[in-house]
């Protein structure tokens, strides 16, 4: 069982930025061994890379089946590599492109 938290006021606010929708007050919450946030409400998720720029929105990744197959993907690596491999825009609702 993977230890989630409750909503997170601060990390939500910060998911929120150029966003099309708010994270819901049912979103979990987990941060990854990689420092990746997660805030999970299935079958959508906002994902917060550690380093991304304060005025940069977050990703919104829709279609994964639960959090724990999120938290693999990001903790293998294999998150970052679909983003560079842009394959980004097949799993992802954001409509956005990463160079």
């Amino acid at each position: 069982m993977m230890n989630t938290l409750p909503y997170q006021a601060d990390i939500a606010a910060r998911m929120n930025i150029g966003a099309e929708q708010d994270v819901p007050a049912h979103a979990e919450f987990y941060e990854t061994v990689n420092a990746y946030w997660i805030a999970w409400f299935a079958p959508m998720a906002a994902v917060l890379p550690p380093n991304l720029p304060a005025d940069e929105p977050c990703d919104w990744v829709e279609g994964a089946d639960s959090l724990a197959e999120l938290v693999s993907l990001i903790e293998s690596g294999d998150y970052e590599q679909l983003l560079a491999d842009d394959a980004h825009e097949m799993c992802c609702a954001c409509g956005c492109h990463h160079e």
